[in-house]
């Protein structure tokens, strides 16, 4: 009887710690099963933070591509203003070139101008000598 109560008290030992055995092994799993369900959320909060770069990364890729875009169509109206000012430039040189050229033939005119009423001065006064040398020997002259 001592054998069985030594045997039974084996036996309770052994039921004990095959329980206390149970309860940290359900505990473990519970942690495991935690673990899994905590990587899982951590997997998807990610996956979501992974397609919200990727989304970001997009937009940034379309407004990238929308800014050479335009840096292209900057470039090329300057090039197309550098051209049109440099025509003007040249427009505005052969207009000047040409004002330079009628100022040269309004002097010119004014010129011309100034001989003719000298020219005339002199002709009035030499038809007015010879109308009173004509009369001084009697003739008469003709008409103005």
């Amino acid at each position: 009887s001592t054998q069985s109560t030594g045997r039974e008290k084996a036996i309770e030992e052994a039921y004990l710690k095959l329980s206390e055995a149970r309860y940290e092994l359900q505990k473990e799993v519970e942690f495991v099963s935690t673990d899994r369900h905590k990587a899982a959320e951590d997997r998807q909060r990610a996956a979501v933070q992974v397609r919200s770069a990727q989304d970001r990364l997009g937009l940034m890729q379309a407004n990238a591509q929308t800014l050479e875009h335009e840096h292209s169509q900057l470039s090329k109206e300057r090039q197309a203003v550098t051209l049109k000012t440099a025509e003007t430039e040249t427009w505005q040189a052969q207009l000047q070139a040409r004002e330079n050229e009628l100022d040269a033939r309004q002097e010119r005119v004014q010129t011309d101008e100034q001989r003719v009423e000298s020219g005339q001065a002199q002709l009035d006064q030499a038809v007015s000598l010879l109308a009173t040398r004509m009369a001084e020997h009697g003739k008469v002259a003709p008409g103005p």
